[in-house]
Order: structure tokens, then sequence, then C-alpha cells
């Protein structure tokens, strides 16, 4: 759990698929792999007792694909949201929870 500044809330969780976290802790730098998977979910408290969305970030051969969901699974957005594309830009190939 770690305090976040962000539109996901006071609190987020992430895991990463081995793709990306092989990617992230072998290389001096660079773009992730397509197959790189980033899986974030939001809480209002540092405890995670309170949920309040998750997101999945999923590189592929043309990009970036995002998904924002509700706690109960509901899709908020999918795809290349203008929200997303603007808010990650100021990171490492979109990324911005964790610096290599």
């Amino acid at each position: 759990m770690q305090p976040s500044d962000t539109l996901h809330d006071a609190y987020t969780q992430v895991w990463w698929n081995d793709t990306a976290f092989d990617h992230a802790s072998a290389a001096g730098g660079g773009d992730m792999p397509a197959g790189s998977i980033a899986y974030k979910k939001s809480y209002s408290d540092a405890d995670g007792s309170t949920e309040t969305g998750s997101t999945v970030m999923e590189k592929t051969a043309e990009g970036w694909f995002w998904a924002s969901y509700e706690p109960d699974g509901t899709v908020r957005l999918a795809g290349e949201p203008s929200l997303c594309i603007d808010c990650h830009a100021a990171g490492q190939d979109s990324i911005l929870t964790t610096t290599w």
C-alpha cells in the first residue's frame, strides 16, 4: 500500500506481470515491452478497507491500453482515454509508479 496524490485516490497497491517486472528489474531504462501489464487497486484509506476502484494498463504493439473499473467491476474508462494519457505522459513510457 502506497500513498497516492493522483486521481486513483489516497492509497494504491500495484502489481506487475512477469514481463513488466522483469523489464523494470533488469533494464537500465527504456520502454516496457509489449505484453507488460500493471494492475492497480485504489483505496480511500491506508488500511485498504475501502476500495474505490481498479485500473489496468497493458502494453500492446500499438501502445498502452487502459481500463478503469468501479469496485463492482463496472467499466469507467477503456482504450486510450485522454485523461489517462495526459496524466501518465510525465512517466517513463507512461509508468508513474516506478523509475528505472
